[in-house]
């Protein structure tokens, strides 16, 4: 019987920063613990990434609120490292 081994969230954050993942040409996230390879970008999402944006942009007005596109998000207690489109 195998098992596979989990990454704590600061394990990962080592390993970023160590360059594990560089040069790479796949995406990379750790979520709950686990490494999983993201679908890439493409044209097509790149324009609907833009145009969430700034329909978000244009939803919350003048509100003291911070839309982040393509950033990475810390969830400690998840072990997860997303890196979610638009938050």
């Amino acid at each position: 019987m195998s098992t596979a081994q989990r990454l704590t969230a600061d394990e990962y954050d080592e390993m970023v920063a160590q360059g594990v993942f560089e040069p790479a040409e796949r995406r990379i996230e750790l979520i709950r613990g686990r490494l999983r390879e993201m679908s890439p970008a493409g044209p097509v999402h790149d324009e609907l990434v833009n145009w969430l944006t700034d329909w978000s942009y244009s939803i919350v007005g003048d509100a003291p609120i911070r839309i982040r596109t393509q950033s990475g998000l810390r969830l400690n207690q998840q072990e997860s490292r997303p890196e979610p489109d638009i938050f």
